[in-house]
C-alpha cells in the first residue's frame, strides 16, 4: 500500500458524529523523485567522499592536501610490483598450478597449489572467494594470469592478495560483489579494483592497459542502485585506479590520467565510487527535492533516514543518530600487514 497525500476537511455534527471530506489523493511513491513526490528517496546529490585514513597507492597524482600516503613509501608502483613479484616467485619456486579455482569456508580450496603449510595459495587463472567463514588464519593468495572475484565478506584474519598479469597481459584485476560490506585484506593488483554487478559471466575484460571497456553490463543509473551498500576496507591497496577520477563531472579522468566525458567509465575505476551508498530523504517534493520534515528550516540529516535494502558495514559503529554516524560509501583504514603474512611482510 502506498502512503497518500490528501487534504481533509473535518467537522462534528451537533449530535456528535464526525464528518470528513477528502480531496483527491496523490500517491507517494517509494524511491520516487523527478516529477513525482516520494518517500525514502536516495539523496545521491548528498553523497559523501570516501573516508580514507592511511595508505592507498594508485596511478593518480595525489594532492598533498588529501592526507593519502603511498603504502610503499618512496618506492614507485613499479618498484613495489617488482619486489612483491620477486618475493612471490621465490617462495613458490617449483610450483606449477594449472588454472584458477574457488576458495570457501576457512580459506579452503582443492584447486591451485598450496604452499608453506597452506600459508600461500597459488593460482594461474580466475579465483572466486565465496561463502567464507570468520575463523581462518592469515594467508596470501597469489594469482598470475587471472582475476580475483570477492563474493564474500572477509572478516577473519587479514589476508594478502597478489594479482599479476601474465606475459600476454591477461588478468590482474579484482572485482568486488555488490553484497560485500566488510573486507580485511592487503591487495596488490597489476590492473584495477572494481565493483561488479554479481554476474561474473557479464564482466568484460579490457585490452592490456586499456580503459575503454565497462566491466559489467549496466548503465550508470543501474550501477547506482546495485552498489547501494556501504563498504569498509581494512588493510592496504596498490592498484591501477584513481582516487577522485569521477568526483568532479567537469573534470573526469581515467587511471592513465586521460580525460573522459563518460561518467560510467570514470566511476568504474574510481575508489570514491566503489560503492554508491547514500542516505534517503524521508520525503521529497514534486521536483525531487528533500523536504524539511522536522520544521527547523533546513533540509539536513534530521530529514533523512536509512535507505530501504541498503546495508551498512558491520564493522563500523552505528548509533542511529544521523548527524553522528559515518555515512561515507567507502571507508578505508590502513592497517600494516603482520610479520606473518607471506610476501607482504618485510620479513618474508
Amino acid at each position: 500500500i502506498s502512503p497518500l497525500y490528501s487534504t481533509v476537511i473535518t467537522y462534528t455534527l451537533p449530535f456528535g458524529e464526525d464528518v470528513a471530506y477528502y480531496s483527491s489523493y496523490m500517491p507517494l511513491i517509494s524511491g520516487g523523485g523527478g516529477e513525482a513526490s516520494g518517500y525514502n528517496v536516495p539523496a545521491y546529490d548528498q553523497k559523501l567522499d570516501a573516508d580514507i585514513s592511511g595508505s592507498v597507492t594508485s596511478s593518480e597524482d595525489i594532492d598533498e592536501d588529501t592526507g593519502i600516503e603511498n603504502v610503499g613509501g618512496d618506492l614507485e608502483t613499479k618498484e613495489i610490483r617488482n619486489q612483491l613479484y620477486s618475493r612471490f616467485k621465490l617462495l613458490t619456486k617449483g610450483a606449477n598450478p594449472e588454472g584458477g579455482g574457488t576458495i570457501t569456508g576457512e580459506m579452503e580450496t582443492s584447486d591451485g597449489a598450496s604452499l608453506m603449510n597452506d600459508d600461500i595459495l597459488y593460482f594461474t587463472g580466475d579465483v572466486v572467494l565465496e561463502d567464507l567463514g570468520i575463523d581462518y588464519e592469515e594467508v596470501t593468495i597469489g594469482v598470475i594470469g587471472g582475476d580475483v572475484y570477492v563474493d564474500s565478506n572477509l572478516l577473519g584474519e587479514s589476508i594478502g592478495v597478489l594479482i599479476f598479469r601474465d606475459s600476454d597481459g591477461n588478468g590482474g584485476n579484482m572485482h568486488i560483489h555488490p553484497s560485500v560490506t566488510d573486507v580485511k585484506m592487503h591487495v596488490f593488483a597489476d590492473g584495477g579494483i572494481y565493483s561488479y554487478d554479481g554476474d561474473r559471466d557479464s564482466v568484460t575484460q579490457p585490452d592490456y592497459l586499456g580503459y575503454n571497456d565497462v566491466r559489467s553490463d549496466w548503465d550508470y543509473n543501474t550501477r547506482l542502485v546495485t552498489l547501494n551498500n556501504q563498504l569498509a576496507w581494512y588493510g592496504s591497496m596498490v592498484a591501477d585506479i584513481t582516487i577522485t577520477g569521477a568526483s568532479d563531472v567537469s573534470n573526469m579522468f581515467l587511471p592513465d590520467n586521460e580525460e573522459t566525458n563518460d561518467r560510467l567509465l570514470a566511476s568504474e575505476s574510481c575508489l570514491m565510487d566503489l560503492r554508491e551508498f547514500v542516505l534517503c530523504w524521508q520525503q521529497t517534493g514534486p521536483s525531487g527535492e528533500g523536504l524539511d520534515m522536522d520544521g527547523d528550516g533546513d533540509t539536513d540529516y534530521d530529514d533523512m533516514e536509512e535507505c530501504e535494502d541498503a546495508e551498512r558495514a558491520t564493522t563500523v559503529d552505528f548509533t542511529g543518530v544521523m548527524a553522528d554516524d559515518n555515512h561515507s560509501p567507502v571507508i578505508f583504514e590502513y592497517e600494516p600487514p603482520s610479520d606473518n603474512l607471506p610476501v607482504f611482510s618485510r620479513t618474508s
